[in-house]
């Protein structure tokens, strides 16, 4: 079994001040905003991948505060707080998971063509869902469709 990892180091937008955009993240207040980072390991065949496949993923999310976009944040994080949002080549089509979780399963999607693709996963703002510039893409090879079922005979 092949193992992958990918880590991806992405800095957060920080508010200062009465600023519009952005939310507050976590501060190293000797060198600006802390990095965030997103590791990512699976012992999936990513060159292998068949459609309506599902893949465990291992996610080490550092100086990220991981909630559900359903739960409440803890307190005084309530701008800090971020969830993920999987995608599959692009960001425009629904997602493939919303979590908060650092193991998850992704499944491809049955019509999904053979050939190359990435899984994009993006750190989004928990008070208002928008995305933020921690993100990481996982490049996977799609080699069949999914398995078509035969019919059943009626009797």
């Amino acid at each position: 079994m092949k193992r992958t990892t990918l880590t991806l180091v992405g800095l957060v937008a920080l508010s200062v001040g009465s600023a519009t955009c952005g939310t507050e993240f976590p501060l190293d207040s000797a060198n600006g905003p802390t990095a965030s980072t997103i590791h990512v390991t699976t012992n999936a065949d990513l060159t292998n991948v068949h459609a309506s496949q599902s893949l465990a993923l291992m996610i080490d999310a550092t100086n990220l505060i991981l909630v559900a976009p359903d739960d409440t944040p803890p307190p005084g994080q309530e701008t800090a707080a971020v969830y993920l949002e999987f995608h599959l080549d692009d960001e425009t089509s629904p997602p493939l998971l919303v979590t908060a979780a650092t193991r998850v399963s992704v499944t491809i999607p049955a019509d999904t063509t053979v050939g190359p693709h990435d899984i994009i996963c993006r750190a989004h703002q928990h008070a208002d869902g928008s995305p933020t510039d921690v993100m990481y893409g996982l490049p996977i090879d799609v080699t069949s469709s999914a398995p078509s079922v035969p019919p059943r005979a009626v009797l």
